[in-house]
């Protein structure tokens, strides 16, 4: 079972929680234990919904490859149909036999039947597939999944830039307060360093 990890901080009148390896997950309450209990409640609903739309996109994407290979065999087939039309009119317009006093040509005696509606038939069953994989793998059709993951990434980087704005504010604060202290660091300074406290300090001595 994989493990993320969790950050939860607390607010001016409640706990947020947030994991870093799963951007948009975000969860609140008034105490500590509630705030886990909805976070863990968040957690397994986007999860699942990533794996989910995941598992759809990469089900729609082998069944792309598949139908790559199906339409090649019919295409394919179809070559070779036509290759034995123009054989068999070659024959017919070429060929007459005999045998002993019989003659005959071969179009009375050989006829060549082929379903064109079978064919046409299979052809349209391939497009239609192409047409609703592709269908489902467009990110601009509402109805895709493709459009449902793209949306829900949008979603989530809305709620990671405002989830990140607390937590900027607190790393510019520690930034300001890192700098503050060097500065006061250098105004304390040491004996040896001219215009300091220690320096002062130490002539007074």
């Amino acid at each position: 079972m994989k493990k993320f990890l969790i950050v939860i901080e607390k607010a001016e009148s409640n706990y947020s929680a947030y994991s870093p390896d799963l951007p948009g997950c975000i969860a609140t309450g008034s105490t500590i234990e509630e705030t886990e209990k909805e976070k863990d409640n968040l957690l397994s609903k986007k999860n699942a919904l990533l794996i989910s739309i995941e598992e759809k996109i990469e089900k729609n994407n082998a069944e792309k490859d598949l139908l790559k290979k199906e339409e090649e065999d019919f295409l394919s087939l179809v070559n070779q149909i036509e290759e034995l039309k123009e054989n068999y009119k070659k024959l017919v317009e070429e060929s007459n036999y005999s045998f002993g006093t019989i003659e005959f040509n071969v179009k009375d005696l050989v006829k060549l039947k082929i379903d064109e509606n079978k064919i046409n038939n299979l052809k349209n069953t391939l497009i239609k597939k192409r047409k609703q994989i592709n269908s489902q793998l467009d990110e601009e059709n509402e109805d895709s999944i493709a459009y449902k993951k793209k949306n829900l990434l949008k979603e989530i980087n809305q709620i990671k830039e405002k989830l990140a704005a607390p937590l900027k504010k607190y790393q510019d604060y520690l930034a300001t307060l890192k700098k503050w202290k060097e500065k006061e660091e250098k105004i304390i300074g040491d004996i040896n360093t001219p215009d300091t406290i220690k320096f002062f300090e130490r002539k007074k001595e």
